[in-house]
């Protein structure tokens, strides 16, 4: 608000000068051949390192005027570019070029002594010994460090140190890997026991089942487990009616495991085949004669099926019934 007030003023003042100036004009206005001229000067062209300028006085009464030189100036109008920037340890370079003239020159800029450090390492610190960031100046080779305050925390690694039992606990060990603290945490036991130590009580048969006696390889706690029933097993079987051709055999067996006795049928033997008749033909050929190896082979295979029909009634049996029948061949005489 002064501001303005202070700019009011002085457009009255001006104003005022120029009353008191009009008033004093010169006689191409009022006819009076004594007035005196009042010039103000103003700069039309300005001097530069090469040209001269130009000052214009005019009257400001009655508009009269008149120029004046300006001798050249010896001030240049330099751009300033810097070519190279100060370090803290080199000098910078800037060079000076007139935008007139071109006329230029190279001004040294001393260096800075001001370090720019940047951070180039940090080492951690641990739960003993402190850590440290390195700088380092990116124009020099001074460095500084900052140390890092010890972290009082430990780095562990768990190990299990004794395994939890079904009775027992175990130890869960934790160990500092920086500086070895230690301290342990319990492991709950298991409650599961380890079943490995079996014993037969009852031994099983075809007709009951079994028992076993399970015990912990840790504890003396112990289960009883039925032990299934076994299946017959019948392996010997001895013949008890030997097949014949008219009617079938019968054999039987005990069984291994629990004695009891069972018997099975033994398929009856197929019928014996009728000798073919002589035609008389003389044939020489074996089996077309009577005399033939074919009817010799015949009439001995059939008494071989017969068994007891043979002299020897024993082979007969054996053949009949190849399972036992051989034990039981006086039956067929």
């Amino acid at each position: 608000m002064k501001h303005k007030n202070c700019i009011r003023a002085a457009l009255v003042l001006l104003l005022a000068l120029a009353m008191i100036l009009s008033l004093s004009a010169c006689g191409k206005k009022n006819g009076n051949t004594a007035h005196k001229h009042n010039y103000i000067e103003k700069v039309t062209k300005p001097a530069t390192c090469q040209e001269e300028g130009v000052a214009t006085y005019t009257c400001y009464g009655c508009g009269d005027s008149y120029t004046k030189p300006i001798p050249v100036s010896d001030g240049h109008k330099y751009k300033k570019t810097v070519v190279k920037e100060a370090t803290c340890a080199e000098d910078g370079q800037a060079d000076y070029v007139c935008e007139l003239c071109g006329y230029s020159y190279t001004e040294t800029i001393p260096a800075t002594g001001n370090h720019m450090y940047v951070l180039k390492e940090t080492v951690p610190a641990t739960c003993l010994e402190e850590g440290k960031e390195i700088y380092q100046c990116e124009y020099c080779d001074s460095t500084f460090e900052d140390p890092i305050p010890t972290t009082g925390k430990h780095v562990y690694e768990a190990a299990v140190t004794k395994e939890p039992t079904c009775v027992a606990e175990g130890t869960l060990t934790y160990t500092c890997t920086i500086c070895g603290d230690t301290y342990t945490d319990p492991i709950p036991a298991t409650g599961v026991h380890n079943y490995t130590k079996e014993e037969i009580i009852v031994q099983p048969r075809c007709d009951r089942t079994g028992q076993k006696k399970l015990t912990c390889a840790t504890c003396s706690d112990f289960i009883l487990e039925d032990i299934p029933n076994l299946e017959h097993s019948f392996t010997k079987w001895e013949v008890l009616t030997p097949a014949t051709t008219t009617a079938p055999g019968e054999e039987g067996s005990f069984c291994d495991n629990c004695g009891i006795f069972t018997k099975r049928a033994i398929p009856q033997l197929p019928p014996e085949e009728e000798p073919e008749p002589d035609d008389g033909s003389g044939s020489s050929e074996p089996g077309e004669g009577s005399g033939g190896e074919q009817g010799s082979q015949d009439s001995e295979g059939g008494a071989g099926e017969q068994g007891g029909q043979g002299t020897d009634g024993g082979s007969g049996g054996e053949q009949a019934s190849p399972d036992g029948a051989g034990e039981n061949g006086g039956a067929a005489n």
